[in-house]
């Protein structure tokens, strides 16, 4: 098959669709498959991916970047070049992957692609959950009403990541044809794992601390609720000497130094640790330093992090706004809780206090986790989707 991605920003600092789009198109071309993914910016794609640094990426099995030219309009609205770029790349398709709602490209390409006679299906990728609906939520009825859900209704199947999504989703477009499949997440790397060392030798904190060691591992942003972790540490930090909260991932400067006032506030600035972003294998060597992963987060479409946390045998502790949530409860190695700093405190405690069970829980979150989202496995259902796809309808 030749397969055709887009999503318009390819930088990992927007999170996880940029991953699961990087991560399925490997899997897919590594499989034999054709994969080209359009895109404004290439900045986190591979470099040997890109069309301008070789035109053999397909006979390797690496999928063939290309980046549009010039640059879009408001909205990421795709000009006469970048349409006429577009048309060339899918007139020998078998299927377009659009991924995500509010980029004018999306729509464009949806249209562009059912006039060629080619299939698409379009991945939400959390932007119709309830909590980013209720965000901008004008101009999200107006955007859903001229041009999204159009495009949900004609596509050949419009994918969720999970159950979780698929409710809040559907209500939007409750003509259209849903699925859900977890996305594709490598779990090569988790099989042989670096161990602990690497992260305390890197992290002196890790070394320092008997414990509870909580690893907070994504965007340090305020949707995430860095402060209720924060306060829940506090909390904590009476009857556990030895507790420490570690951030680890990209923060904007002066959110930074807001969190850093309230840890000093509530005189726990020498608990609280920001790590800046870690990667590779030393990100998978944090995860097993750490007794316990949280994330008492807003709103999280799928979470690669959890899973990732899970694979490396670290318990999970998450709130019930995640998408996820009873994925993760199913896994035997999480703990959900409402997003509150008290009840974050109090779960951290109980599973603090009885380390066997702790110990248990990570070994099931890894047992599930190598199971249920096993590459190949997750990588066929993708392509029996593709396959699957119905022509345009006229």
């Amino acid at each position: 098959m030749h397969i055709v991605h887009f999503f318009s920003h390819m930088i990992l600092s927007y999170g996880g669709p940029v991953r699961a789009v990087l991560d399925l198109s490997a899997a897919c071309a590594a499989a034999g498959h054709r994969v080209t993914i359009l895109t404004l910016h290439d900045d986190d794609t591979p470099r040997p991916w890109r069309a301008s640094e070789a035109d053999d990426q397909h006979q390797r099995n690496l999928p063939r970047v290309i980046k549009f030219p010039g640059r879009a309009g408001p909205a990421d609205w795709l000009t006469r070049p970048m349409r006429d770029l577009a048309r060339s790349v899918l007139q020998d398709a078998d299927c377009l992957h659009v991924h995500g709602m509010w980029m004018t490209g999306n729509h464009q390409l949806a249209r562009l692609a059912e006039r060629l006679g080619r299939p698409y299906l379009l991945s939400v990728r959390g932007m119709l959950d309830d909590w980013s609906m209720a965000q901008k939520s004008a101009k999200k009825r107006l955007f859903m009403a001229l041009f999204a859900r159009r495009t949900l209704e004609r596509a050949g199947v419009v994918h969720c990541t999970a159950e979780g999504e698929l409710t809040q989703a559907r209500k939007w477009a409750p003509a259209a044809r849903w699925t859900v499949i977890p996305n594709l997440l490598n779990l090569d790397e988790f099989r042989n794992l670096p161990g602990p060392d690497a992260a305390r030798t890197r992290f002196p904190a890790l070394a320092a601390s008997h414990g509870p060691r909580l690893l907070f591992l994504s965007r340090v942003h305020p949707k995430k609720g860095c402060e209720v972790l924060i306060r829940a540490l506090a909390l904590l930090a009476p009857g556990h000497p030895g507790a420490v909260a570690l951030f680890a991932g990209n923060a904007d400067a002066d959110y930074l130094a807001a969190l850093r006032r309230l840890a000093a506030e509530l005189n726990i600035a020498d608990r609280v640790h920001f790590l800046g972003l870690v990667t590779g294998r030393e990100k998978l060597s944090l995860y097993q330093a750490s007794d316990l992963f949280v994330l008492p987060t807003s709103q999280e479409n799928f979470g690669f992090v959890y899973f990732e946390s899970l694979a490396c045998g670290t318990p999970v502790l998450t709130t019930d706004l995640v998408d996820t949530w009873p994925e993760l409860k199913a896994s035997g190695g999480a703990v959900i809780t409402p997003q509150d700093h008290r009840q974050v405190a109090d779960a951290v405690a109980r599973l603090w206090a009885d380390p066997a069970n702790l110990r248990a829980m990570g070994a099931r979150g890894r047992e599930w986790t190598l199971r249920e989202l096993d590459t190949h496995a997750v990588l066929a259902r993708f392509l029996d989707m593709y396959h699957a796809l119905p022509r345009p309808r006229p």
